[in-house]
């Protein structure tokens, strides 16, 4: 398991467009250039545990522009449970992300406590099997607006 995948919000980001396409779609990494107005070339994630490295700028809050990624880095923390706004829920940033990524069947701080625990390994495993085409195998992107798997252009879920 790749664990630079395992996303410092509690998100997976193998499932993660820009990820996706990086990793396995070149036809999906032209759309994405020509949707963010950016280079083919610049649509690269390794995952967030290696944004700073080499991560997606094309986009004003994700990839190295991400504002969870730049408040970690401020307060000196690797993931957001080690904030203490976070722990009271009192983090608005993180809120708001955990309201969207809902919408996807996706428990972001549940996530982090499983993460937390030391059960990112097993973590993995479920999201990279959760994430994954129902008709194909390939693994999918878990977005609210694409519906066909990029691999067999079927719906990944029916």
């Amino acid at each position: 398991m790749d664990r630079r995948l395992i996303g410092r919000c509690g998100v997976y980001c193998g499932a993660c467009e820009i990820h996706r396409a990086y990793k396995d779609s070149p036809a999906l990494r032209v759309s994405l250039a020509q949707k963010h107005n950016c280079e083919v070339g610049d649509v690269v994630c390794e995952g967030c545990q290696q944004v700073h490295a080499r991560g997606w700028a094309g986009h004003p809050e994700w990839g190295k522009n991400c504002r969870v990624l730049k408040c970690l880095a401020q307060h000196g923390f690797r993931f957001c449970f080690e904030c203490p706004d976070y722990v009271l829920e009192r983090c608005q940033l993180h809120s708001e992300m955990c309201a969207s990524y809902a919408l996807l069947e996706e428990d972001l701080r549940g996530n982090l406590e499983r993460i937390k625990k030391g059960e990112s390994r097993t973590w993995l495993a479920e999201q990279d099997k959760r994430w994954r085409c129902v008709h194909c195998g390939g693994p999918i992107v878990a977005s609210h607006n694409l519906y066909r798997c990029h691999h067999c252009n079927q719906h990944p879920r029916y």
